[in-house]
């Protein structure tokens, strides 16, 4: 498969993406997934720009989007602090294997799970939520939201020393 000239830019401009994202504060992950993001938006839209206004129209939405992101991480953190850890706590416990899991396992757990993993867990596990439902308000994609419910489940399996760590 050929790639077109506007698909080749927009690979070498996706990588410059990441490291801008990075440069602006972005965990690899967050990155990662933003410039995915930006770059399947921009590939379907197949946006007639120059390189160099190509370049600034990705570069803003990308900040743009990273922002937005921080805002529902900030929402995410402030919920989670008022109802999380009663409902995490029990997520886990009703989704391991029939092993009764201590407390001190379970707070190592809890604390080993950054904001975003908790927020997932409360919204696919708690509030039953779909996987479209939860990308729609993570304004990412469903794939990514995939990605990370498995990333989770592996991190947990991991931490309580289950026998599938893969």
């Amino acid at each position: 498969m050929t790639l077109s000239a506007y698909d080749r830019l927009l690979i070498k401009l996706c990588h410059e993406l990441l490291k801008y994202l990075q440069t602006l504060g972005a965990s690899q992950q967050e990155a990662e997934d933003i410039s995915q993001d930006i770059f399947i938006l921009a590939w379907q839209l197949e946006l007639k720009l120059a390189p160099p206004q190509l370049r600034v129209y990705l570069r803003k939405a990308a900040k743009s989007r990273l922002i937005d992101h921080w805002r529902h991480q900030q929402r995410k953190q402030q919920m989670l602090t008022r109802y999380g850890p009663q409902a995490v706590g029990q997520i886990i416990i009703d989704h391991t294997e029939p092993a009764v899991l201590q407390e001190q396992q379970l707070q190592a757990i809890l604390q080993e799970l950054n904001i975003a993993e908790l927020s997932l867990l409360l919204q696919r596990y708690q509030q039953g939520n779909s996987l479209n439902e939860i990308a729609q308000a993570n304004q990412t994609s469903v794939a990514a939201v995939k990605m990370r419910l498995y990333r989770l489940k592996r991190k947990i399996r991991r931490l309580i020393g289950g026998k599938n760590n893969g």
